[in-house]
């Protein structure tokens, strides 16, 4: 691929990816001798070329993902324990922090749900 007139996007949206290519005519996929995976096409109606490169938010999410279970959900679970297992509980209390051990529960479904976008 000659790369004397090319518009190079980089993008870390799947939604912004998808945009870009259905604005392009004939994309194809191409490999980078290192392994990245590209495609290029022309923009409809125009002579630009453009390669579309998706690329990756990973580690950094996935750390992000590990700091927010741990900080808002582990740390939380882990006084509870310490909790339930004092001898002078009220039964009361005892019952509300089983609601929010749910409420933490759910909570880190939703990190987790949202972390994968």
């Amino acid at each position: 691929m000659d790369v004397g007139d090319l518009v190079v996007i980089l993008t870390a949206l799947h939604l912004e990816y998808q945009e870009v290519r259905r604005k392009l005519t004939g994309p194809q996929v191409h490999r980078h001798e290192r392994g990245t995976r590209f495609e290029a096409g022309t923009v409809q109606g125009t002579s630009c070329r453009v390669a579309l490169g998706l690329t990756s938010r990973g580690k950094r999410k996935r750390l992000q993902t590990a700091v927010d279970l741990f900080t808002y959900v582990a740390l939380p679970v882990i006084c509870m324990t310490v909790f339930w297992c004092s001898p002078a509980v009220p039964p009361l209390l005892v019952a509300l922090s089983f609601v929010q051990a749910l409420a933490l529960v759910v909570l880190g479904w939703q990190f987790l749900r949202y972390a994968e976008r």
